[in-house]
């Protein structure tokens, strides 16, 4: 008798016969029992199903059976033959349950080496290879469980930054990124950014999961390194098993992803899909240059190990052993944290005038940064007093290393540092506070930035001394109001990835932003009075609505973490100027790559109006440099806003220098209250019956009638109560 149960198989490959069907056939070609005498159980719905039905449909064809004889897969073996001992024991006369395995289970225990030995040249040797940072070498362990585990070599002090933002334009982001040049991203780092948005993350030291069936598969390998580094198939693109290794397909900007070629050098046991073998490696522990240019190079000795063509793109490759074979050698790619030294000769092929050769007298020699600096680079070359080649680049402010880095490690929450190329972080005074990344330590008061460290007069942005918190102050957490001066550029893209231009409408003729700053300089920047574009909830859910960041500088502000629409992070970066905050808003991700009809960022001018109604932050930093940029208290306020004394003087001066304490100034409007223009010193309550959830309300259309089945009778309230 054929029992058969519904597989687990998508339609096309089990319809349209049942598999008991199928076996039946089967069983006839090789003369196994007259047909009548196969009758086939064709109801069941899994394993203890084919118990129950078949023994159902042997008793209703009154047959005696005393022996069953199961056959199934082995992994499926024990539940099987339980089913049929508890079914087709029960009755007057129990029969005998025998089970049949038609093969052994073959176990996928595997113990391989991997080692990075080529590049694909998509997009040059200096993008797209966060990967190979992390994986330089790797081992590949598979137990009898089921466990897989990759374990780096080489690769000790690696971080990567997997920031992903827009590009405007092929090649240019909107912000660098830390394969970009090192003076874009010092730009970056010194007069935008901070450090911190480099995020520069430490390689994992193993990446550990399980394998789904008995064979070690290439999509087994991807989902155990996507799942780790939390990347997604536009990043990490592809891999796949090839006769020798494996290759991974990896790309984090650009249109075409890069390839990277990994050499087994050892393998042990099996299998796997497709199966590969290991090298045996060379005698030979010279490795020549790797010119990764599929440009004509018009090498005249190509096995000459030297390279001797200007259009070269050039990979420094070092020896590595084979694994219980003595002598013999694979070239790898040189890993990233440090370089091989190179020398450059004039006098190479007719037509080119530079060629490079190792150094005669140490081939191979990779020399490690030291502490405080890092190369961001696999494969790199340095030939001294070349400056066209490769050389470790000292940390950035906000940043340190130890030896060997791939990038500088963020100072952490609570330490600054305001120097380049150092090994380690300071703690930031009592009374201030550093974000991680932090170049100085930063206190806000009442709205206004102030920082406790500062740098020598003759960089402006960074001289904080006279921006330092009064003495007899203490941080405390304030607002600042602002107004678009300009309207957002780009809006239709800025709100495929931002939450904010999504959800309210922004012009420079209506709008309020309200900045709501920590005493820790934590800025959350919403849209007050807004109810909302086509039903969404704007002013009256702004924390969702927000875009958020810190005052990395009296003078700017940024962030790259708030949250966006979909897979997409909103970031953003202000320079504080006479105008006000030149603004940038864009669309950035750490496990996606970004898509291109979200690539453009949006600007805008923000600042406050001509007489002022608030504290925008900044101010002059010692050399009259922000003068221009007036905090000052005003009446009346705007619509949205209200007065509130500060614990300054008491008070108010109009244009008062904004290295004075101001009296007073507008705050936004709370919930369940509406302030207009005919108010700057109290505001009005929504009147009971009504309900006010929304920030920042301008007139009593922010009050809003309590929906059906809920009440409130009490005026000023932010929400409406259920009936009982």
């Amino acid at each position: 008798m054929m029992s058969y149960a519904v597989p687990c198989f998508p339609a096309s490959i089990s319809a349209p016969r049942h598999e008991a069907e199928v076996l039946h056939d089967l069983f006839l070609a090789l003369g196994v029992q007259p047909q009548q005498q196969l009758p086939l159980e064709l109801d069941s719905r899994h394993c203890g199903g084919n118990a129950s039905c078949s023994k159902q449909l042997v008793d209703k064809l009154g047959l005696a059976v005393k022996r069953v004889l199961v056959i199934q897969d082995p992994t499926m073996q024990l539940r099987t033959h339980a089913s049929f001992t508890k079914w087709w024991s029960r009755g007057v006369e129990p029969c005998e349950v025998m089970s049949y395995s038609p093969l052994r289970p073959r176990l996928c225990v595997i113990s391989a080496e991997f080692v990075l030995t080529g590049l694909s040249n998509a997009d040059g040797n200096s993008r797209n290879h966060e990967i190979g940072v992390c994986l330089p070498q790797f081992t590949l362990d598979l137990t009898p469980a089921c466990r897989l585990t990759i374990k780096p070599k080489f690769a000790n002090n690696a971080f990567i930054s997997l920031i992903q933002v827009g590009e405007p334009e092929p090649g240019k982001p909107v912000i660098p990124r830390a394969t970009d040049s090192i003076a874009a991203i010092n730009d970056a780092v010194t007069n935008k950014l901070g450090y911190y948005y480099l995020d520069p993350v430490r390689c994992p030291s193993q990446y550990t999961g399980y394998v789904k069936g008995n064979r070690l598969l290439a999509s087994d390998v991807a989902n155990l390194i996507s799942k780790t580094l939390n990347v997604d198939s536009t990043v990490l693109t592809a891999v796949l098993f090839t006769q020798f290794g494996l290759t991974i397909g990896w790309k984090t900007q650009g249109t075409t992803a890069n390839e990277l070629s990994y050499t087994a050098i050892k393998k042990e046991g099996g299998p796997t899909m497709p199966d590969f073998q290991a090298f045996a490696g060379s005698t030979n522990n010279f490795c020549p240059l790797l010119d990764i240019n599929p440009a004509p190079d018009f090498d005249s000795k190509p096995q000459d190990g030297i390279v001797d063509a200007e259009s070269a793109t050039l990979v420094g490759r070092v020896p590595r052993e084979i694994p219980g074979r003595p002598g013999y050698f694979v070239c790898a790619i040189a890993p990233a944290g440090g370089y091989v030294k190179v020398r450059k000769n004039s006098g190479g092929f007719a037509n080119m005038a530079v060629s490079y050769a190792y150094t005669v007298d140490a081939p191979n020699t990779y020399v490690t940064c030291g502490a405080g600096g890092f190369l961001y680079k696999l494969g790199a070359v340095n030939a001294a007093g070349d400056a066209g080649t490769d050389v470790c680049i000292a940390c950035l402010r906000g940043s340190y290393a130890t030896t060997g880095a791939t990038l500088c490690e963020a100072c952490a929450t609570g330490q600054y540092q305001d120097q380049m190329g150092q090994k380690a972080c300071w703690p930031c005074q009592y009374g201030y506070a550093g974000f991680e990344g932090a170049q100085r330590c930063m206190a806000c008061f009442y709205g206004r930035a102030y920082c406790s460290e500062g740098f020598s007069p003759n960089e402006n942005l960074f001289t904080c001394n006279s921006a330092r918190l009064p003495s007899g102050y203490s941080p405390e957490g304030g607002y600042s109001i602002v107004r678009p001066f300009t309207d957002p550029t780009n809006v239709d893209v800025a709100m495929k990835y931002a939450p904010m231009f999504n959800s309210c409408t922004i012009t420079s003729a209506e709008t309020l932003i309200g900045f709501n700053v920590s005493a820790e300089c934590r800025v959350d920047a919403y849209v007050m009075g807004d109810l909302g574009i086509n039903g969404n909830i704007c002013s009256a859910n702004a924390a969702l609505n927000s875009i958020s960041g810190f005052y990395t500088a009296p003078n700017i502000l940024a962030g790259l973490s708030s949250k966006g629409e979909g897979k997409s992070n909103v970031g953003m970066y202000g320079t504080l100027g006479p105008a006000g905050f030149s603004t940038t808003i864009f669309a950035a991700s750490r496990r996606t790559q970004v898509p291109q009809d979200r690539a453009l960022p949006t600007t805008t001018l923000l600042g406050l109006t001509f007489t002022g109604w608030g504290y925008l932050g900044g101010g002059d930093n010692g050399l009259g440099q922000n003068a221009g940029v007036r905090g000052v208290a005003a009446d009346p306020c705007p619509a949205g806003s209200i007065k509130q004394m500060m614990n300054g003087d008491g008070v108010s001066t109009p244009g008062e220098d904004p290295s004075v304490l101001l009296g007073d100034y507008c705050v936004p409007c709370g919930p369940g209250v509406f302030c207009d223009e005919s108010t700057s010193q109290a505001s009005q309550n929504c009147p009971a019956g009504t309900y006010g959830a929304i920030i920042g309300a301008k007139s009593s259309l922010g009050c809003m009638e309590c929906p059906v089945g809920t009440y409130q009778d009490m005026d000023g309230q932010f929400d409406c109560t259920l009936h009982n």
